[in-house]
């Protein structure tokens, strides 16, 4: 099975890169430079993942991950930071994110953590 993944992040040169690495995992990969983007695409499809920055324009990624938890209570969020800090990590998972990563990400872990998660539902 294919694991489709949002991503949302502002940096269009990381969008791009994740979209090519993690296709050549056998994921299909939607980008969305801002959370108000990922909203809009939540409405209309389905994902397994999304991989949700926390520095984005307009709101920060603890603040998509409150609406997305409205729109979308099953939807698994990761969090990626290149800040990371416990105190940030305790309350994404808090708010319902299922893991943190920081930046730059580990593409093999970061692929090991979706299938292993994707498998288990």
């Amino acid at each position: 099975m294919s694991e489709k993944i949002l991503i949302v992040d502002d940096d269009e040169d990381l969008l791009e890169i994740m979209a090519e690495r993690m296709g050549m995992r056998g994921m299909t990969v939607m980008p969305a430079a801002t959370a108000d983007e990922a909203f809009v695409l939540i409405e209309r499809e389905a994902f397994d993942v999304m991989i949700i920055d926390f520095m984005l324009p307009g709101i920060d990624g603890l603040q998509a991950i409150k609406t997305i938890r409205k729109m979308r209570p099953d939807l698994r969020i990761i969090l990626q930071t290149a800040y990371a800090t416990t105190e940030k990590e305790s309350e994404a998972l808090a708010m319902g994110a299922w893991g943190v990563v920081e930046k730059p990400m580990d593409l093999d872990r970061l692929t090991r953590l979706i299938r292993k998660k994707s498998n288990s539902s």
